[in-house]
């Protein structure tokens, strides 16, 4: 007898235990829907996984005062006390923000978001600089020009970068320090901290420096008579003569104009002009042959000058 009144109060708790867990499921089962369906910020979806929203926004996004836009499932959606309205409550996001979904029936559902800002892809060399002068950066080429005595073999580039890493090669550039030879064009690579890359050729040229023309002389061709006139005398019965003209200009400059004075003893240009040339060059001398009309031959100065713009000159003595 003992023995069935112990079996029906086992049997009656399981009973009851058994009610209560149905009530319970039931319960859940009955309560408001309460969901985050679409989330996203500054422009970019976030990922909902389970009770987890994460969003990667682009490099520079403020996120310190942002607002979410969203779509959910409920009566509404709080931060802590505040209540969210889609695209217009800001929040900042620099650390996790637990948001909460409330049914109909004050049940709720918490969402945590987390934001990761994506690393920068800037890249850029905005300076350059080598021996003091500054290089011209053009998209992706860099020329710069130095004087022309520079030795460009072992040179550290100045320059300043948007990205995190710039190499030359396999070697680290730190500016102002590490040394490249500049002989023929150098290629500089950018790494920028989302490890995208972007190249620069660096080209040096050396400028050119123009000589000026050092020295002219004047050497006399056989005259009108066929006799040979020794240097600096000119013979009086000479109506015209073909004078040779020699430009001693070790650097080649182009001899851009030339002109011929004739001047009596008080200094008076009797005539001028600029007669008929024609320049050779015979060893890197470059020589004009003139043939002026001297019907008044005095003093005879002869000026030729280069593409720098310097002058040279040469009078001959006087003249009977």
């Amino acid at each position: 007898m003992m023995k069935k009144l112990m079996s029906f109060v086992l049997l009656g708790l399981l009973l009851i235990l058994a009610a209560g867990c149905g009530g319970s499921s039931e319960e859940e089962k009955n309560s408001s829907p309460k969901a985050m369906e679409t989330f996203s910020l500054a422009g970019v979806e976030g990922t909902i996984d389970g009770e987890d929203i994460e969003v990667t926004v682009p490099y520079g996004t403020n996120v310190t005062d942002s607002a979410a836009t969203f779509t959910y499932t409920g009566a509404k959606v709080v931060v802590g006390e505040a209540e969210q309205e889609s695209g217009v409550t800001t929040n900042d996001f620099t650390n996790s923000v637990l948001y909460t979904v409330v049914g109909d029936d004050n049940s709720t559902k918490d969402y945590t978001v987390k934001v990761t800002i994506a690393p920068s892809s800037d890249k850029a060399i905005t300076s350059f600089s080598l021996a003091g002068a500054n290089g011209t950066i053009n998209g992706q080429t860099i020329a710069v020009k130095l004087p022309s005595d520079t030795n460009v073999t072992n040179l550290a580039a100045t320059f300043t970068t948007t990205g995190t890493e710039v190499k030359v090669g396999d070697v680290v550039q730190i500016s102002g320090q590490t040394l490249n030879n500049f002989t023929n064009p150098v290629v500089y690579t950018v790494t920028a901290a989302d490890a995208s890359t972007q190249i620069y050729t660096v080209t040096v040229t050396l400028e050119t420096v123009i000589q000026k023309a050092t020295a002219i002389r004047v050497s006399i061709s056989p005259d009108n008579t066929g006799t040979v006139v020794p240097y600096g005398v000119f013979c009086a019965r000479s109506k015209s003569f073909v004078a040779t003209v020699t430009v001693t200009d070790p650097d080649g400059n182009t001899i851009v104009d030339w002109e011929w004075l004739d001047t009596d003893r008080s200094g008076t240009v009797k005539s001028r002009g600029t007669g008929t040339t024609t320049i050779t060059e015979i060893n890197g001398t470059k020589k004009i042959s003139l043939s002026p009309p001297f019907y008044t031959a005095h003093k005879i100065t002869f000026k030729a000058t280069a593409d720098d713009g310097v002058t040279g000159s040469f009078t001959t003595p006087e003249i009977a």
